[in-house]
C-alpha cells in the first residue's frame, strides 16, 4: 500500500487502523521480514487460530533488525507522548485515504473475521 508515509509511520497507521476496527493490540503483530525476499512489512492479526496479513509496504534498505529497532523506538515515543496527536491523526488519515476499506472488510470476512458495526469487539468467527 503506497501512502506517501515512511514505512515506520505507515506501519503505525496500519496497526492503529486494526485497533480502531476493534482488534485488541495483543492480537496485532508487526512482521518486518515477510514476502518472498523478506523485505515486505506486514501487520498481522491473529485470533482464535486465524491469521490475516496486511501488506504495509517495503522496508527498502533497512535490515529486519534495523526496522525492528526503529519500530520499537517509534512505538516507545508514541506511547510516551513524544509524537503529537495531530501528527498521528494526520498519518492515520493519510493511510485511511489510500485504503480500500470494502476490499479489506471482504478479505477479513473471507479469513473468518467479523467486524461489528462501529468496529467494536472485532473477533474471529467459528
Amino acid at each position: 500500500m503506497t501512502t506517501g508515509l515512511g514505512i515506520i509511520e505507515a506501519t503505525w497507521a496500519s496497526f492503529e487502523g486494526f485497533r480502531k476496527l476493534g482488534f485488541p493490540a495483543d492480537d496485532i503483530y508487526v512482521i518486518p521480514d515477510g514476502g518472498p525476499k523478506g523485505r515486505n512489512v506486514f501487520v498481522q492479526v491473529r485470533q482464535q487460530g486465524r491469521e490475516f496479513n496486511f501488506h504495509v509496504g517495503f522496508r527498502g534498505d533497512l535490515s529486519g533488525d534495523q526496522f525492528a529497532e526503529k519500530w520499537r523506538r517509534y512505538a516507545a515515543e508514541v506511547n510516551a507522548g513524544k509524537v503529537s496527536d495531530d501528527e498521528l491523526e494526520r498519518n492515520y488519515a493519510k493511510w485511511l485515504s489510500q485504503l480500500d476499506m470494502p476490499g479489506l472488510m471482504l478479505a477479513l470476512g473471507r479469513k473468518g473475521f467479523s467486524i461489528p458495526v462501529g468496529g467494536v469487539n472485532a473477533r474471529a468467527t467459528n
